[in-house]
């Protein structure tokens, strides 16, 4: 909302002469607060009259789209907000409003306001250029040109709507939208909810202006980590969502109700076509067999995660830097403490290739479903199909806790535990072949537990919403009936 005082315009009589000028060479003049204004010139007639104009000094069109009388005593119209549709050429003046008093023997006062939008440059330039018109086409050319000057500076400003705005828009607003459409933030840095403009829009896409009457939250955990009142750092790669709307006044004001927007927020590094990249391939330390779906991610010299992945069946794994400096390899499973690569300098467009023999020891119940691993969901087992003819197994059970489940079987195996291994897919079923039993492991608890474990069914691991395979280690206890 742009509030003028009263001032007093003196009109002067002048002559120009404009035949033999050169055309004036116009630069770019951004549509702000103060290339916007209101001007008011007072008639000392009978009654008294004020006429107040609004003046473009930019050299962008606008509209008005509200006007405004506050603190009114005396006045014929009628205080509060007006709706207006008012179209200012660049350097233009267009006449806003008539402001008489009801008694003209009494003295009366007001304050003024007004809100506007900058129009879409080039519109009507642009069918005229299209219809073959070459002067249109050379100030499209220009437009365009200071348009992309105006965005390389930042963007134009956007006039921020006042509460009597929304009364004037009323049955005009048909969304929210947010500029930029996305931010990208780099590991290790932060951003602000005040670097996101929301704007309203009509329903052709035009921006009526921005708002701050909202209702927003933020993340809980994950690649981003929310500190009030409005700062969001970014923790590792990953995404994240906020979610704004509009306050339930504002909403009714306007008459109307717009649905939520969704704004995503990007943890991750620009791309560096130099940057190194690490391959590799895991291997189980006791089998000597390919570990699939183990998740695999690289870090810094500070030990922050700058990518990661999961490697494909056969164990192999591509992660690329962001740029070139130290890092090195970490291959983990949940619950378990993760094993790590040597710590190697990478220079530009290095690739570092390494075997990772893995054996996973020490166990830590705490991280399975800790802060780190916030953004991810980690395979859960759901039951075991039945299935009769196996004289090894009379009974299966599960026991534990939804951190470390432990499978029971009771049968003709003899009593004992053990650690299992294997691959639980996308869609929750145990990958039969990536079963791995410890090395000298009874016959009988080996059959035993081989013709269990491909019969559990699990809720599949989730990373950002999404399915995804995982490495599992469930404890097995073997009991007698």
């Amino acid at each position: 909302m742009r509030r003028t005082h009263l001032s007093l315009v003196v009109a002067v009589s002048t002559t120009l002469i404009t035949a033999c000028a050169p055309a004036a060479q116009h630069t770019f003049v951004a549509p702000t607060r103060e290339t916007i204004v209101s001007t008011t010139e007072e008639h000392e007639a009978d009654p008294p009259t004020h006429l107040i104009y609004i003046e473009n000094h930019s050299t962008v069109p606008v509209t008005v789209f509200s006007l405004a009388l506050t603190g009114c005593e005396n006045i014929k119209p009628e205080c509060g907000a007006h709706p207006a549709s008012l179209r200012v050429h660049p350097d233009g003046r267009v006449l806003a409003m008539r402001i008489e008093p009801r008694n003209p023997t009494q003295s009366f006062h007001y304050a003024f306001g007004f809100s506007w939008h900058a129009d879409s440059a080039g519109a009507a330039l642009s069918a005229l250029a299209q219809a073959g018109d070459a002067q249109s086409q050379v100030r499209l050319a220009a437009i365009q040109r200071d348009d992309s000057v105006r965005r390389a500076e930042g963007g134009a400003y956007i006039n921020e709507l006042s509460r009597t705005d929304y009364s004037a828009l009323r049955g005009r607003v048909a969304a929210l939208r947010a500029i930029p459409e996305s931010l990208m933030v780099a590991p290790g840095t932060h951003v602000t909810t005040d670097q996101i403009k929301i704007v309203l829009v009509d329903a052709q896409g035009t921006v009526l202006g921005r708002t701050r009457w909202l209702r927003w939250s933020a993340p809980g955990n994950g690649a981003f980590q929310f500190l009030p009142p409005n700062m969001l750092i970014a923790r590792h790669p990953g995404r994240a969502t906020l979610h704004f709307s509009l306050a339930e006044d504002a909403q009714q004001l306007l008459g109307s109700s717009l649905g939520e927007l969704q704004y995503p927020l990007i943890a991750g590094y620009p791309v560096d076509p130099h940057a190194p990249i690490f391959e590799g391939r895991t291997l189980d330390a006791d089998t000597r067999k390919p570990l699939g779906c183990v998740r695999v991610a690289l870090e810094d010299s500070a030990q922050n995660v700058v990518t990661f992945d999961r490697t494909g069946p056969v164990g192999t794994f591509t992660l690329a830097a962001p740029r070139p400096g130290t890092y090195r390899v970490r291959v983990e499973t949940a619950g378990w403490a993760p094993v790590y690569g040597p710590t190697e300098l990478a220079g530009p467009d290095a690739e570092r290739q390494h075997e990772y023999v893995v054996r996973f020891e020490e166990q830590m119940l705490m991280t399975r479903f800790g802060a780190a691993d916030a953004e991810i969901e980690h395979a859960q087992p759901l039951g075991v199909t039945t299935r009769g003819g196996n004289r090894l197994v009379e009974r299966v059970s599960f026991a534990g806790s939804s951190v470390v489940p432990v499978l029971g079987i009771v049968g003709k195996a003899p009593a004992g535990s053990l650690w299992a291994q294997f691959a639980v897919d996308s869609t929750g079923h145990v990958d039969s072949t990536s079963v791995s039993i410890p090395p000298g492991t009874n016959v009988r608890q080996i059959a035993a537990a081989m013709s269990v474990l491909p019969r559990v069914r699990f809720n599949p691991a989730r990373e950002s919403g999404k399915p995804v395979c995982e490495l599992e280690r469930m404890q097995v206890n073997f009991g007698s009936r």
